[in-house]
C-alpha cells in the first residue's frame, strides 16, 4: 500500500517544472484526492507555518530544504508533530537527522529521480523497504521502468 489515507495533507515546497513539484508534489497527491498546498519557491519559515498551521502530514525534499527546516531558528520538533510521512530525495547522513526532528513519522520512503525522466525510476516502496534500505539505497526499479547502470568508461 501506499501508506497514504483521506486524512494526509501534502505541502509541496518544490517549483512544478521539476519533477518532484509535478509528480510528487501534485499528480500523485491528486491521484489520491488529497490536498495539496504549492508553494511559490521554498521558504522554510513559511514551510514551517504551513506544516504547524494546516497540519501537513506528507512532505517531499532534498536534502538542502531538510537542513534549511531543522536548522531553522523557529523549528521545533513540537511545530511538525502532524508529519508523519516523508518522500525523502536525500543522502543517507539526512536520515537520522530527519528522524530525530520529526517525532511523528510513521514512514519515509527515498527515490531516485530525474527530470529528464519524467518522474521517479527507483524507490523504496515503504511496506517493503527495511530502515537500512531506506538509508541507504534509492530502492527498487518501479514497474514498468527500464533501469541500465553504466561506467562511462565503458562507453554506452
Amino acid at each position: 500500500g501506499s501508506g497514504m489515507s483521506a486524512d494526509d495533507r501534502t505541502l509541496s515546497p518544490s517549483p512544478t517544472f521539476h519533477v518532484s513539484g509535478i509528480s510528487a508534489g501534485m499528480t500523485v497527491s491528486h491521484i489520491r484526492g488529497l490536498p495539496t498546498w504549492l508553494m511559490e519557491y521554498f521558504d522554510p519559515a513559511e514551510a514551517l507555518d504551513i506544516i504547524e498551521r494546516d497540519r501537513i502530514t506528507i512532505f517531499t525534499g532534498f536534502d538542502t530544504i531538510f537542513m534549511a527546516l531543522l536548522t531553522h531558528p523557529r523549528f521545533s520538533p513540537e511545530r511538525v508533530v502532524s508529519m508523519r510521512r516523508l518522500r525523502m530525495a536525500t543522502g543517507p547522513a539526512m536520515h537520522e537527522r530527519v528522524y530525530a526532528g520529526f517525532p511523528n513519522l510513521a514512514v519515509t520512503s527515498r527515490c531516485f529521480a530525474m527530470t529528464e525522466t519524467c518522474g521517479p525510476t527507483a524507490t523504496t516502496f515503504p511496506h517493503q523497504a527495511t530502515l537500512a534500505a531506506q538509508k541507504y539505497s534509492n530502492g527498487s526499479v518501479i514497474p514498468g521502468i527500464e533501469l541500465r547502470i553504466a561506467d562511462p568508461a565503458d562507453g554506452p
